[in-house]
């Protein structure tokens, strides 16, 4: 069983159209890594795996963009 520490990324993820894009890119693989490998809870709100509750002011400091530039990347995705 996994721990959670580990993600896998395909090579093909260079060949994605916005991988040349450092901040949707920075972005996507944040969201990967903050998303949850097993079934959560946040206020009572049931999470389920591969998602996670953030807002684009949380991103922005988990990655160190503006909130403009994480709102830009979230369209891109």
């Amino acid at each position: 069983m996994s721990d959670g520490n580990y993600i896998k990324i395909s090579r093909r993820i260079l060949d994605w159209e916005w991988w040349m894009d450092m901040n949707t890119t920075r972005v996507f693989i944040y969201m990967i890594i903050r998303a949850n490998w097993k079934e959560g809870k946040f206020k009572g709100i049931d999470i389920p795996r591969g998602s996670f509750a953030a807002s684009i002011a949380s991103i922005s400091d988990g990655t160190g963009l503006t909130n403009d530039e994480v709102r830009t990347a979230i369209k891109h995705l």
